[in-house]
């Protein structure tokens, strides 16, 4: 990670996986941004790329969002999820997504409702400008 121009605290990191939360949150040490590292068991859909020189690989926009909005429903209150709800819109803002996939796949995980709700929030602030 360090050699990826991250930071990462090995301490933190070790002590969110005992504790059973497979986030990491790595803040990168040439900008203000910061990546959400998820582990999981079996690797999610991705697609490659490059960041800094370096060839890396992104989850697909449609994981991702459904990996935001199962975060947001396991939040409690769900208003700390705002942040994810801000993400998923920003992704569907400005992202190209099979929207059919990810309302299928909602219905499955139980966080249909969510996703109907941010959808309609969208609906709203476009219809406003």
């Amino acid at each position: 990670m360090k050699e990826a121009g991250v930071k990462a605290d090995i301490q933190k990191i070790r002590r969110l996986l005992k504790s059973g939360y497979n986030v990491i949150t790595v803040a990168d040490r040439l900008s203000p941004f910061t990546a959400d590292l998820i582990l999981v068991e079996s690797p999610p859909e991705r697609r490659k790329g490059i960041v800094q020189g370096v060839k890396t690989y992104f989850q697909v926009p449609e994981s991702l969002i459904l990996g935001k909005l199962r975060m947001s429903k396991a939040t409690i209150p769900r208003e700390r999820s705002q942040k994810d709800m801000d993400d998923i819109r920003a992704i569907l803002a400005n992202t190209r997504v099979n929207k059919r996939k990810i309302t299928d796949q909602a219905r499955k995980d139980g966080t249909i409702e969510i996703f109907s709700e941010i959808l309609q929030s969208m609906k709203t602030r476009k219809n406003r400008q």
